[in-house]
């Protein structure tokens, strides 16, 4: 298991005022605290930044990975108090339609699959997009950007052979879906990369250590082994 340093602060070391607060720490709020940490380091601003979090930071060897665990780590919004506010898992049951997301530094990217996927270009040419994204699309800059991101995110291949296909497959047969078969396109699982680590790469481009992926299948319930990329 990959070790890392812990990143956060308590909310105890906060100062009366700073620059700019960012809150919440998930693909927004990292991404953005990040370029403009960059920009403070490079141009010498000396900007005091901040991100506030209403989760807490989870170690490796942290996720649940009992039922009892998971049980413990629920936190419940739609209670009038809310339950276990430093949870986990944020289940929300609004009438008719109910939602599951993640609570904790990193926010969603602590629960996702992993899967770096771009959208299929005609995604962009439907209405509503606002007009420089058409162009960038046009003129190719977005999809350099999307290269960009998944050189950054260090995107690699699933292996076609592993414990993982094999629970997909179980699952597949369970649910009675093509006999337990899993689609494979040239030798990779539905041909999708991933912000995960399949290979031996001890520290990623960010400076942060590396596990290496054991095909658990956790991914969505949080990486314990530490070879998923997340914010």
């Amino acid at each position: 298991m990959a070790e890392r340093p812990r990143i956060s602060q308590d909310a105890s070391t906060l100062e009366a005022s700073y620059d700019i607060v960012i809150i919440g720490s998930g693909y927004g709020g990292s991404i953005a605290a990040g370029r403009l940490g960059e920009l403070n380091r490079d141009q010498g601003l000396n900007l005091r930044i901040a991100v506030l979090e209403r989760g807490r930071e989870w170690a490796l060897g942290e996720f649940p990975e009992t039922p009892e665990a998971l049980a413990g780590a629920v936190r419940n919004s739609s209670t009038p108090n809310v339950q276990q506010p430093l949870g986990l898992f944020d289940l929300r049951t609004n009438g008719d339609v109910h939602t599951l997301t993640a609570s904790g530094l990193g926010g969603s990217s602590l629960l996702d699959s992993g899967i770096l996927t771009a959208p299929d270009v005609r995604t962009w040419e439907q209405e509503g997009w606002p007009e420089q994204i058409r162009k960038d699309m046009e003129y190719g800059s977005l999809e350099r950007c999307i290269d960009t991101a998944k050189t950054m995110l260090g995107a690699s291949w699933r292996p076609s052979e592993g414990k993982f296909l094999e629970r997909v497959g179980q699952m597949a047969k369970a649910a009675g879906l093509a006999g337990g078969k899993v689609e494979r396109v040239e030798g990779r699982q539905h041909d999708f990369e991933y912000a995960i680590n399949f290979g031996d790469v001890k520290t990623n481009d960010q400076g942060m250590p590396m596990g290496t992926c054991t095909q658990c299948g956790a991914c969505a319930t949080g990486c314990n082994a530490g070879a998923k990329v997340t914010l």
